[in-house]
């Protein structure tokens, strides 16, 4: 008797431990997420972005791959479309610190941009031109006073 339950104790263990392994060694999102993360590590944008924006269609209420394109989208210097992907994030996730200093970042990333837009229009010399690098400079030293 006790040998019958030793026996079926064994094949109830291992079959367990088959199926616990098969769940771990193979998942498609995961995979996915995965082949994405090292898309974008070796600079190739466009497979990363194509595949992160396939994740969330098929998994719209995901918050990662939000934040994935935010980043992505910050890294190829598209501010209006990271902006969008971190607000979707935060619609998901409205408690997480790093999308909310995300988003903050992107947009002050845009506001510098539009004072040196401002400044091409005046003389290097200028008030104006002077004013527009004041803020300017004022919001980097902000910005790495934070950090």
């Amino acid at each position: 008797m006790r040998l019958i339950s030793f026996l079926c104790l064994c094949a109830l263990l291992s079959g367990c431990a088959t199926t616990s392994g098969q769940k771990d060694t193979y998942n498609p999102l995961q995979k996915k997420f995965e082949m994405a993360k090292q898309y974008y590590d070796q600079g190739l944008f466009t497979q990363s972005e194509s595949l992160y924006l396939e994740i969330s269609r098929k998994h719209p209420k995901l918050y990662e791959p939000h934040m994935r394109l935010g980043n992505l989208y910050v890294r190829v210097n598209q501010l209006d479309a990271a902006i969008l992907r971190y607000e979707k994030a935060l619609a998901l996730k409205p408690n997480d610190v790093k999308a909310w200093n995300n988003l903050a970042l992107v947009r002050v990333k845009q506001a510098i941009k539009i004072l040196e837009e401002g400044q091409v229009e005046f003389e290097s010399n200028s008030f104006e031109y002077i004013a527009l690098e004041s803020h300017k400079q004022k919001l980097i030293g902000a910005v790495a006073q934070k950090r």
